[in-house]
């Protein structure tokens, strides 16, 4: 089983997300690809909001009501944040992630 886990360099998930102070779910989707790139789109009443680190950068995108709103670069901790989803979504790749 550890091999196959190790062998694994991509996925494609669905389900649901539920935020820490919100009482709805949201449809969510996540598609990862080793090393280090992750989309993640969470479908909202608003609209979906899309957040994606492609290895080197990220950026985000998330609707709003009264203008459309550009897709802003993440940056800080916003950025460092997108990284560490990314390389954590591959759990061969856990212990590398965490001694860089």
């Amino acid at each position: 089983m550890a091999q196959r886990v190790a062998n694994l360099t991509s996925f494609v998930a669905k389900g649901s997300q539920q935020g820490y102070d919100d009482f709805e779910k949201y449809p969510v989707e996540v598609y990862a690809k080793a090393p280090g790139q992750r989309t993640t789109i969470v479908h909202g009443d608003s609209g979906d909001s899309t957040t994606t680190y492609d290895g080197r950068t990220g950026w985000t995108t998330a609707p709003d009501t009264t203008t459309p709103v550009p897709v802003l670069p993440l940056t800080g901790d916003d950025s460092a944040g997108a990284k560490v989803e990314a390389d954590l979504s591959f759990p061969a790749q856990v212990k590398q992630a965490l001694s860089d």
